[in-house]
């Protein structure tokens, strides 16, 4: 994991980002990685999409929820777009967005039971983004994915999800990693699982968690796992922003499927800004009269796309994880630790009662 000091994460991100603003870095990136020249064509793009994806950020930023949705999709777009052209060197190919309402209701009782089609199409944004920001390349298969689905997906919303839709289980679980000198073991807090009918039921919705797992001895207060064989954490779930290991709970779409955090986002996004965009009679009588909570899920699920979306594009740049710390660089603290002479002092010293013990026995 890289940490990167800064007071002001949004800022430092979009500074390392827009470092591909600039058509000689772009180039010298793409040489570095490929070893061959960019065309004109493929520079410009993807440093113009660039500079796009920050402008509509800083707009959506500055702007009242009645078109914040929709000009975060927007930016989302041109970003993962940039970002795809740069890892790849070739133009994007993309004519549609790879999603598609599912009837609109003119009066939905919530927001969230809005549903996307994940539009079987190789020429959809959702095709050509999942080859590159998701380990399932097959997202465009047709399935309808719920908004409820999506928000229940994404680690930093858990708990406002939990507390503004009562009677739905969400698709991650917060872990504990306990680090001891010889092994990790991981730890599921009980009090998170007492909605699912049964526990043992959970586990099984886990990506290869028999391959890396023994079964979790379950008791009263935590279920303790321990790990098969060592294996990287970043293979073992997905994270929230400052790095809090969660399992992800498979959605049952014919098949077991968990998109990335990218694609939750995108797709998240995609509902909110159609609807803002086509059914403002929906969305403006949403924002005025919500008096259940959920525009307070909704908000924060936007602001968490400021904060967690050009992160994840930066880590799939950098190929490792990224954590932005505010506190004092550069200074190494050994304090908690004990010196070589220290150490001997100790052993020095428990000798000597030892050897006074076995002379009092005598």
């Amino acid at each position: 994991m890289r940490k990167i000091y800064t007071d002001n994460p949004i800022r430092e991100q979009w500074n390392m980002l827009c470092k591909y603003s600039y058509e000689d870095n772009v180039e010298r990136y793409l040489k570095k990685q490929s070893g061959g020249t960019p065309s004109q064509a493929v520079l410009s793009f993807i440093t113009e999409s660039m500079l796009q994806a920050k402008s509509y950020y800083d707009s959506a930023e500055n702007s009242n929820l009645h078109i914040k949705p929709l000009l975060l999709y927007y930016g989302t777009v041109n970003l993962l777009v940039s970002v795809y052209c740069l890892m790849n060197g070739l133009p994007h190919g993309i004519r549609f967005h790879g999603f598609k309402i599912i009837d609109i209701n003119s009066q939905p009782t919530r927001i969230a039971d809005i549903k996307v089609k994940f539009e079987k199409n190789v020429r959809g944004g959702l095709h050509v983004f999942s080859s590159l920001f998701s380990e399932d390349k097959n997202l465009a298969d047709d399935s309808h994915w719920s908004l409820l689905e999506i928000l229940g997906s994404i680690p930093d919303l858990s708990e406002d999800f939990e507390d503004s839709y009562k009677n739905e289980l969400p698709n991650i679980i917060p872990v504990e990693i306990i680090k001891e000198k010889r092994k990790w073991l991981y730890r599921v807090d009980s009090k998170k699982l007492v909605n699912f009918k049964n526990a043992d039921d959970i586990y099984p919705l886990i990506n290869n968690f028999n391959k890396y797992f023994l079964p979790p001895q379950i008791g009263e207060n935590y279920h303790i796992i321990r790990r098969k064989i060592f294996v990287s954490n970043d293979n073992l779930g997905i994270f929230s922003i400052t790095g809090r290991m969660n399992f992800a709970l498979n959605h049952n779409k014919n098949v077991p499927r968990f998109p990335s955090l990218i694609i939750l986002y995108l797709a998240g996004l995609y509902a909110l800004g159609t609807i803002s965009r086509y059914n403002p009679e929906v969305w403006n009588k949403f924002i005025k009269k919500d008096i259940t909570g959920e525009r307070h899920v909704i908000e924060k699920f936007l602001n968490l796309c400021f904060r967690h979306v050009p992160m994840l594009t930066l880590e799939t740049i950098l190929s490792e994880r990224i954590c932005f710390l505010n506190e004092i660089e550069g200074v190494i603290d050994r304090s908690a630790q004990l010196s070589k002479e220290e150490i001997e002092e100790i052993v020095i010293r428990k000798m000597k009662e030892i050897e006074i013990n076995k002379r009092l026995r005598t």
